[in-house]
């Protein structure tokens, strides 16, 4: 099963991504985040199997021993269903 980890944006941040979208979907010959409604976000990992993550948590355990704590408030849980079904935590 397809896993990803996914930072997504709100307020200036959103804007710059779809604008960025909007410029690339010609280059792309695709308008299906503009046209689908993807939420602006940022992929920081994309595997095709959750055994893959294994790799990206030992990364990411070693990034996290170089930058500060911060706070992290999940706010809601959401979902995607489809023939790939998207399932993704919101936190504020």
């Amino acid at each position: 099963m397809p896993f990803s980890v996914e930072l997504f944006l709100g307020g200036p941040g959103s804007q710059e991504v779809l604008a960025a979208w909007k410029e690339l979907a010609p280059a792309a010959d695709s308008d299906y985040m503009i046209d689908h409604g993807v939420y602006p976000h940022i992929a920081l990992a994309v595997m095709d199997d959750v055994g893959d993550a294994d790799a990206m948590f030992g990364r990411l355990k070693e990034l996290a021993g170089r930058i500060e704590p911060a706070s992290l408030d999940c706010c809601g849980v959401g979902s995607f269903p489809s023939d790939s079904p998207v399932v993704y935590l919101g936190f504020q």
